[in-house]
């Protein structure tokens, strides 16, 4: 058994690097780390989700709090060594799902358009305006597809979904059928800001999703 944590002290000041590390069990008790090493190297980052492959090879996504995201891909061989691809595009609360050798993501999604800006700004205040930015603007919860060849993820669709949402489960119930959920500020209601649906409440939403022949 994998599972992947992050060290996450200082997230929002100055001193914060981040350092995402891969663990593994073979009792679901006893947890070690798969290297001595991070799997971040020194470029940081957070709040890992990964997958395996039908060859067990390992793709994922690390969200840089303030600067975009990575996507992540290790040989089957070699799973301590990500290697990462960077993207503007950030995917809170990810969750990958595969069906058939497809794989898919659903995460949150910035609906203002990519999550790292202010390139002409100094590191900490491009940093700080895009946390700013990332809290005034709206989300949702959105679903994308992996390029294995191009090492992106591609964008396929939006649920209905405001303010504050995702964290998403999913389980598939037939093939090809998937019953997914998330959480979200009222879908009824006026579109908000995520820092506005922090203040409010959320429900959690269902959806019957169905990925055809591909």
């Amino acid at each position: 058994m994998y599972m992947s944590a992050y060290w996450g002290r200082d997230l929002y000041s100055g001193k914060h690097k981040g350092e995402v590390r891969l663990l593994r069990s073979r009792n679901g008790y006893v947890w070690e780390p798969i290297s001595a090493h991070s799997q971040t190297g020194d470029k940081g980052g957070e709040e890992a989700e990964f997958i395996f492959d039908q060859a067990g090879n390992l793709w994922g996504t690390i969200r840089l709090e303030g600067a975009g995201a990575q996507v992540v891909f290790a040989d089957k061989d070699s799973l301590d060594h990500w290697h990462t691809f960077p993207t503007r595009d950030k995917y809170d609360s990810a969750l990958f799902f595969s069906y058939k050798d497809n794989i898919y993501l659903v995460s949150r999604r910035n609906l203002d358009g990519p999550s790292e800006r202010g390139g002409l700004l100094p590191p900490k205040l491009r940093r700080n305006y895009n946390l700013i930015r990332y809290s005034v603007t709206r989300k949702c919860t959105a679903l994308w597809k992996l390029d294995k060849r191009k090492k992106q993820l591609i964008h396929l669709v939006d649920f209905p979904s405001t303010g504050d949402t995702a964290f998403p489960g999913i389980v598939e119930f037939a093939p090809g059928k998937f019953w997914l959920l998330n959480y979200s500020s009222d879908i009824d209601g006026p579109q908000k800001s995520w820092i506005r649906g922090q203040l409010g409440k959320t429900y959690i939403y269902e959806t019957v999703l169905e990925i055809g022949a591909q």
